[in-house]
C-alpha cells in the first residue's frame, strides 16, 4: 500500500486498516493516527482558514462552487466550511455569530428531516419508506437499535468485542446501503442485508440503475440531472463496476443539489418579500443559516419553514415535474446567540399540498 511519495496515509486507509489488524499496539498506533489526522485538518482548514479569510469588516465570506462535486451539491472554500465534524463536536461553530451580535442578533438554522432518506423513497417508489417516514418512525433510531440487537444476540459476543452505538453514530449506517455500501463488522453487514430486504423496491431499483448504466453508461434524475458513467459494465460475475457511484448520486444529487436548493431559493425569495434586513449566509448539504437582525425571528422562521417545505411548487416551476407528492417533509429549525449554542424553536412537517403542520 505505497503512494508515489510513499506509505499511504490519507485518512480513509488508515482508517480501513483498523478492521484488519490484530496487534494493539497497531490498534493504537492506526487510532491516534487517525485522530491526529482530524485535529491536522481541524487546525489547517477550520481554525486557519476563519483566520485567513475574515475580512477587515469581520464578517467571513466562504466561496460556495456549482461545479466541483461529482453529485452537484455545492461545495464549499475559503474556507472550507461544508466538511465539517458534526455539529457537537465543532466547537469553532461558537465563532460565527450575527454581525447584529452587539444590539440583540441572532444564528438561526434550518435543516430537513432525513432528507437522503426521503429522496430515495420518492424516486424508487419504495411504500415501505413512505408508510415508516407517514408513521413517524426514527430511521437512525431504527438503524442504531437494530445493528446493536445483532450485536447483542446474534454473534459470539465472547469472540467479538462488543461495540454499542447512539442514534448520531449510527446515521452512517443508515445511509450506507442507500449508497450501495455493504462493508463493514458482522453487525453492519447484516443490517446492510436487512436493509435491503426490508425496503426491496429500494434495492429493486438500485439494479435498475446498474443495469442502465451498464446499458446506456448514464443514469437520470426526474429534474434532468444526468450522471455519465463511461467505465460502467457488467463483469463475468454480474457485478457492475461504479455501482457504488451509480447508487449513492442520484439520492444525494436530488436532495441536496435538486430539493435542498430549491427550498433555499423559496425561502430567500420570502426573506425579499417581507423586506427583512435578516439575510441567508450559508448552506451546508441539506441546511440554511440565517443571520437574523433583532426583532425578526418569529419572520425568519416562518420564512424558512414555508419556504423550505415549498418544494412540489418549485419542482414544478423549475422544472415542470408534477410529482405524486406523499412523502412527508420536514424541517427542524433551532436558532441562538451564536452557530454551536443553539435550541429547537420547532419542527415542522407537510405533505403532498397539506398545510404545515408543527410535530414538535
Amino acid at each position: 500500500d505505497l503512494a508515489a511519495h510513499g506509505f499511504s496515509t490519507d485518512k480513509v486507509f488508515v482508517a480501513s486498516l483498523l478492521d484488519k489488524v490484530i496487534s494493539e499496539e497497531a490498534r493504537e498506533f492506526l487510532t491516534l493516527m487517525v485522530r491526529y489526522n482530524a485535529i491536522s485538518v481541524y487546525l489547517d482548514t477550520f481554525i486557519g482558514g476563519i483566520q485567513r479569510y475574515t475580512q477587515d469588516d469581520g464578517i467571513l465570506h466562504t466561496n460556495l462552487n456549482q461545479t466541483i462535486t461529482a453529485t452537484g451539491r455545492l461545495s464549499s472554500s475559503s474556507p472550507n466550511l461544508h466538511n465539517q465534524p458534526r455539529g457537537g463536536t465543532f466547537p469553532v461553530r461558537r465563532a460565527v455569530v450575527s454581525r447584529w451580535a452587539l444590539i440583540g442578533g441572532l444564528i438561526c438554522e434550518a435543516d430537513y428531516e432525513q432528507l437522503e432518506f426521503r429522496a430515495a423513497g420518492i424516486l424508487s417508489g419504495d411504500d415501505i419508506i413512505l408508510s415508516d417516514v407517514v408513521g413517524g418512525m426514527d430511521v437512525h433510531s431504527y438503524t442504531r437499535d437494530t445493528i446493536n440487537a445483532f450485536n447483542q444476540h446474534l454473534f459470539d459476543t465472547s469472540a467479538i468485542p462488543l461495540h454499542l452505538i447512539d442514534r448520531q453514530n449510527a446515521k452512517p449506517d443508515t445511509f450506507k446501503p442507500l449508497y450501495g455500501g455493504m462493508s463493514g463488522t458482522p453487525a453492519q453487514v447484516a443490517y446492510y442485508k436487512a436493509f435491503l430486504i426490508k425496503y426491496n423496491l429500494t434495492a429493486e431499483w438500485q439494479k435498475g440503475l446498474t443495469s442502465h448504466a451498464a446499458t446506456y453508461k448514464y443514469i437520470e434524475l426526474p429534474t434532468g440531472r444526468r450522471y455519465k458513467f463511461p467505465y460502467a459494465e457488467r463483469t463475468a460475475s454480474g457485478y457492475v463496476r461504479d455501482t457504488t457511484k451509480i447508487v449513492n448520486y442520484p439520492v444525494q444529487g436530488f436532495a441536496t443539489a435538486d430539493l435542498a436548493i430549491l427550498g433555499i431559493i423559496a425561502t430567500n425569495r420570502l426573506f425579499k418579500k417581507q423586506n427583512l434586513k435578516s439575510v441567508l449566509f450559508l448552506t451546508v448539504h441539506d441546511s440554511v443559516e440565517a443571520d437574523c437582525y433583532p426583532g425578526e425571528l418569529d419572520k425568519v422562521v416562518h420564512c424558512m419553514k414555508e419556504g423550505l417545505l415549498a418544494l412540489p411548487e418549485m419542482l414544478m416551476e423549475f422544472y415542470g415535474l408534477n410529482m405524486d407528492w406523499k412523502m412527508p417533509m420536514g424541517v427542524e429549525i433551532k436558532q441562538g446567540p451564536n452557530w454551536l449554542d443553539t435550541e429547537v424553536v420547532g419542527v415542522w412537517e407537510r405533505t403532498g399540498n397539506q398545510e404545515i403542520r408543527k410535530t414538535e
